[in-house]
């Protein structure tokens, strides 16, 4: 298993210490099979995971919410 993510505060090299991966946002939608949130409620993730992150990612992806907040804009997720 591969195990890819993004944390525009984390250091690369922290990263990589660990045997992480790294992408841009755009990157670990297209990639993930399993996509976990561990992000706080800010003005940068509130509505993060929309219609068209959504459009992005795999199709069957599973998305876990570990965050706190409001990361989803409420699309209408059958259609997607």
């Amino acid at each position: 298993m591969e195990i890819v993510g993004h944390d525009p505060f984390v250091s690369a090299s922290v990263v990589k210490d660990q045997g992480i991966g790294t992408g841009k946002l755009e990157e670990v939608y297209a990639a993930a099979d399993y996509l976990t949130l561990h992000v706080g409620l800010t003005p940068r993730t509130a509505g993060m995971i929309n219609a068209d992150s959504l459009k992005k990612m795999k199709r069957g992806v599973r998305i876990v919410n570990c965050a706190r907040g409001n990361w989803s804009t409420k699309p209408r997720w059958r259609r997607l």
